[in-house]
């Protein structure tokens, strides 16, 4: 990845083995929380990205405990500066879910607040909220087709980074992808590499794996015009 995207050297610090900055900052706030993202240190790595591109605006599509909201979370509070917006369907989503009131209380125990929130909505629906984006992390059962639309929907919006779910053969053999005879995530990003030329796109194979891709040439990460998402009221309020 560092290979395909100089500009995210500086992460190196953060995930170095030997240096566990990234994972001591956000441990604390993460335990507890379920994710298959957990067992080969991708909440260091969601930390390390968002410490280096200092993004303002960050969208997230599919929560479910917020493992990896709360990491980025952990990041812009170290950075001084952004929020991040995470959009789910929580209980109503029929498959593997969270409730709504506890991702929301896991942002309040950890004092973040100021610095992400949660929403209840459809993951099509958001697109039409935001002009403009830095950051944007898909976690959306994905397959080959969802890669490809959330690629027409969002590239152009998004200023600095799309992070998605996936990417490896072996995520493309899983049971559900066969039993429902998914599109293959693979096949989506070979194709996407040809039609999105300005895009540096990166598998990191370690499962669930994770395919992150990179505007050329990055941008600042301020981004102009991103309209600003107000929090649902608590449960208990």
């Amino acid at each position: 990845m560092l290979e395909n995207s100089p500009a995210l050297r500086p992460m190196e610090p953060f995930i170095q083995a030997g240096d566990a900055a990234g994972a001591t900052a956000i441990d604390g706030t993460l335990r507890g929380t379920g994710s298959s993202y957990r067992d080969h240190g991708y909440g260091a790595f969601f930390y390390a990205l968002a410490r280096c591109l200092r993004p303002r605006c960050c969208v997230e599509l599919g929560v479910l405990q917020g493992f990896s909201l709360l990491a980025v979370a952990c990041a812009l509070r170290d950075n001084r500066a952004g929020r991040i917006d995470g959009f789910d369907l929580f209980e109503d989503y029929p498959y593997t879910s969270e409730p709504y009131a506890n991702v929301v209380e896991r942002i309040r125990s950890a004092g973040l607040q100021d610095w992400s929130a949660a929403h209840r909505a459809e993951a099509g629906e958001v697109a039409d909220v935001f002009d403009t984006v830095d950051y944007l992390h898909v976690d959306l059962s994905n397959d080959g087709d969802r890669y490809r639309e959330i690629f027409e929907r969002w590239s152009a919006k998004v200023t600095q980074v799309i992070v998605l779910e996936g990417g490896s053969k072996a995520r493309d053999e899983v049971g559900w992808m066969l039993r429902y005879r998914r599109p293959p995530i693979a096949a989506a990003v070979s194709e996407l590499r040809r039609r999105y030329t300005d895009w540096g796109i990166t598998v990191l194979d370690p499962y669930p794996s994770m395919t992150v891709a990179v505007r050329a040439p990055l941008t600042s990460g301020r981004s102009a015009g991103s309209r600003t998402m107000e929090s649902e009221p608590d449960h208990d309020s």
